[in-house]
């Protein structure tokens, strides 16, 4: 890999890992802060004298008692917190990981089909900045990733829109799709599994659930706040450590520079100058951009102006 891409490449993956990783051990503190303050208060509430010249323990004692009307408590509360705050940390792991990618690899932008994002009008002739507008561009691309496909198809992106294989086993994509829709129980029913969660477990075909329809999942919600953990940290460590691997970056590097050519050659085909249209006799494009990325061959001279006709580019005359 050329030096200028590796270096920002890697290091946007180790500062996104570093990242990560720092966010998920503020969220453990927080477990470790109720338990401390949980035992505080006990300690408190002992000497009579000392606890009624503290205000602010009697609202607390309150506050503690509407909230077990309502079938909770403060731990429960905060390890809800604590489990949906887990996975959203990992979701912006992956949001990171993919804005680098497009960051360093712009060209990666052309693979899909909607090619074509929208950007603020102010961006463009108002306040015109090129590098703000490209950081439009990649935000939306990324955030129409994750907010319109489950977990599993996320991390398939790898594959799929990077040709990057990421070692993320079935088993462990299984489990973070389970991971996803506890969340999704903790914030659309109240942490109690309904029909939805169990069709989806069906569906998915995660076999290590063993939740009913009615039951609630508070407490077990500490138990799955730790395996939430391990099974993220496991993840997160292999696609960094897969994103690491040189030959991976060679490749991906050379793929890069064959959609770069096609790019050119669709370009060059459509606005190029007369009788120097691309040929589609050359060489096979790279990788699977022959069965991606077609362009049209256009004739000049007679007809109108630009007149085309539909023709598959292979390779492309750059004199």
């Amino acid at each position: 890999m050329e030096k200028k891409l590796r270096k920002p490449f890697k290091s946007w993956i180790y500062n996104s890992n570093a990242d990560f990783e720092r966010k998920m051990e503020q969220n453990q503190l927080f477990q470790l802060q109720e338990r401390l303050s949980e035992k505080i208060i006990a300690e408190v509430k002992q000497d009579k004298t000392f606890s009624a010249s503290i205000p602010e323990l009697a609202v607390h004692e309150k506050n503690a008692k509407d909230l077990e009307a309502t079938g909770k408590n403060y731990k429960n509360v905060l390890e809800e917190k604590i489990f949906t705050d887990g996975f959203r940390i990992f979701e912006e792991f992956l949001a990171n990981i993919f804005t680098g990618i497009f960051s360093v690899f712009p060209n990666l932008l052309l693979v899909d089909k909607d090619r074509y994002i929208d950007v603020p009008f102010e961006h463009v002739f108002i306040n015109p900045d090129i590098k703000r507008c490209q950081d439009i561009v990649i935000e939306k691309k990324v955030k129409s990733y994750l907010q319109g496909d489950n977990i599993s198809k996320i991390l398939d992106r790898f594959k799929s829109t990077f040709d990057l294989v990421i070692n993320v086993t079935p088993d462990q994509k299984n489990e973070i799709q389970r991971i996803s829709l506890i969340r999704n129980i903790i914030i659309h029913n109240n942490s109690v599994i309904n029909e939805i969660y169990v069709n989806s477990i069906r569906s998915f075909k995660i076999l290590n659930d063993s939740y009913a329809q009615g039951n609630s999942i508070l407490p077990n919600l500490e138990s799955e706040i730790n395996e939430q953990r391990k099974i993220l940290k496991r993840v997160s460590e292999q696609i960094i450590k897969d994103l690491e691997k040189e030959k991976i970056l060679k490749n991906f590097t050379r793929d890069i520079k064959a959609r770069h050519k096609t790019r050119l050659c669709r370009v060059k085909a459509i606005q190029g100058p007369p009788a120097r249209a691309c040929s589609a006799s050359g060489r096979a494009a790279s990788g699977y951009l022959a069965d991606r990325i077609k362009a049209r061959a256009c004739t000049f001279g007679s007809g109108p102006p630009n007149s085309c006709h539909p023709a598959e580019v292979n390779d492309c005359d750059n004199s």
